[in-house]
């Protein structure tokens, strides 16, 4: 009746004994994570900031493996551009030429 709220009379040992509910656990809460979506759509991405945020980064064999994979992706890059801009006709002067793909591989320690 009314705005009022009924309360339970009965001891708080007696309600702790019928309670189901268990309790609370300190520490870390595992969640769990649907991701959804197309090829090259970031899914991996986020698994992967995910883990630099909370589970203390890479180990340092999992860096050497993205950093050769990162430099490999610059190198094709460089040379996809290079490819287009030669079926366009398009000069590429001296000074703009950082370097040859033998010079990026030496930069990179890739060799």
């Amino acid at each position: 009746m009314g705005c009022a709220s009924s309360t339970n009379n009965e001891e708080p040992a007696a309600q702790e004994q019928g309670s189901s509910v268990p309790p609370k656990k300190k520490g870390k809460k595992q969640v769990k994570i649907l991701l959804l979506g197309t090829g090259q759509s970031g899914k991996t991405t986020i698994g992967k900031q995910l883990k630099i945020l909370h589970q203390n980064g890479f180990t340092p064999e999992e860096i050497m493996h993205y950093r050769d994979l990162i430099y490999k992706n610059i190198l094709d890059e460089c040379i996809l551009i290079s490819d287009y801009c030669s079926h366009m006709n398009i000069e590429i002067s001296e000074e703009s030429k950082v370097c040859k793909i033998s010079n990026s591989m030496e930069m990179f320690d890739i060799i």
